[in-house]
């Protein structure tokens, strides 16, 4: 059982507001993103559902801010968080933010994000906001998963040439390894 934050889960996070789910969650979807590109991060696309809590409001309650203040690797409470989207700008970020379908549409906030870092690298994630800035990404460059970024995790991708070496490192339990 998770042990229950005083401030986190009762007070509240520390954040901007306005909204918990749609400003804080995307301050730290945009970390998170940022952290797994391994690199600053050129362009991002982040796609909204259609029919998702995002779609109508993700100006207004801050999303946008919040998205662009994490890929910048600022703090929350950066008192430069409102010009945000300006100085991704400045720096070159593109920031792209759309609305479509998604293959996985399976929560009211769910969104899909493509991103580029400076090196080259691109990846691909399915996350969502799950509530009082809280997040979860379920899907990484096509694999299962669950990043909540409450804890430290270890993501590790191997070429298939590899596969027979890691299963001999994790004591010959195949099951360990799945295919996308």
């Amino acid at each position: 059982m998770r042990k229950i934050s005083i401030f986190n889960e009762v007070i509240g996070p520390i954040m901007r507001g306005p909204s918990s789910s749609h400003t804080a969650a995307s301050y730290h979807i945009g970390r998170l993103i940022r952290n797994l590109l391994d690199d600053e991060p050129s362009s991002v696309d982040i796609i909204f559902a259609k029919n998702g809590s995002y779609a109508a409001v993700y100006h207004q309650q801050g999303s946008d801010l919040g998205f662009a203040t994490g890929l910048l690797g600022w703090k929350i409470i950066d008192e430069r968080f409102l010009e945000a989207l300006k100085e991704t700008k400045k720096l070159g970020l593109k920031i792209n933010f759309k609305v479509g379908i998604l293959k996985a549409d399976d929560h009211p906030n769910a969104i899909e994000i493509r991103g580029t870092s400076k090196s080259g690298r691109h990846i691909s994630a399915i996350a969502r906001s799950i509530g009082g800035g809280a997040v979860d990404i379920t899907q990484f460059n096509g694999w299962q998963v669950r990043l909540t970024g409450d804890a430290y995790e270890v993501l590790i991708e191997i070429k298939n040439e590899a596969r027979q070496a890691v299963v001999q490192l994790l004591g010959n339990e195949p099951e360990n390894l799945e295919q996308p």
